[in-house]
């Protein structure tokens, strides 16, 4: 038989797991979107930007601790984020990363031949 407490803690249990697949499955969906759609480089800096998100998180709502040698770090890493952004631009192909190649039109073409 169980008791009140195992019962909520089952129930807390199941709803953690519920929404930790949930948000995974949407991160994964996103994250899979991008990849399509928007350049690889770009893309692939999710991976630099989500160590600052949690440690910005677990000070907001662990009441962890920022060192300043932690600062400058996040700094470094959304500097060279910013600068990956800017230089990859609108020369990039959407979900391959590569630039864009005129491809060259022969007279023949225009004409139908």
């Amino acid at each position: 038989m169980m008791t009140a407490m195992t019962r909520r803690l089952l129930f807390a249990l199941r709803r953690s797991i519920a929404v930790k697949l949930t948000l995974t499955l949407v991160g994964f969906v996103a994250y899979v979107w991008l990849l399509r759609n928007a350049p690889t480089s770009l893309v692939a800096t999710y991976a630099y930007v989500n160590p600052v998100i949690a440690v910005a998180l677990g000070a907001v709502f662990l009441g962890e601790e920022i060192t300043g040698q932690m600062l400058v770090a996040g700094a470094v890493i959304i500097g060279s984020v910013a600068l990956i952004v800017r230089k990859s631009g609108e020369a990039l192909e959407p979900g391959r990363g590569l630039r864009r190649r005129a491809i060259p039109v022969l007279e023949g073409d225009l004409q139908g031949k």
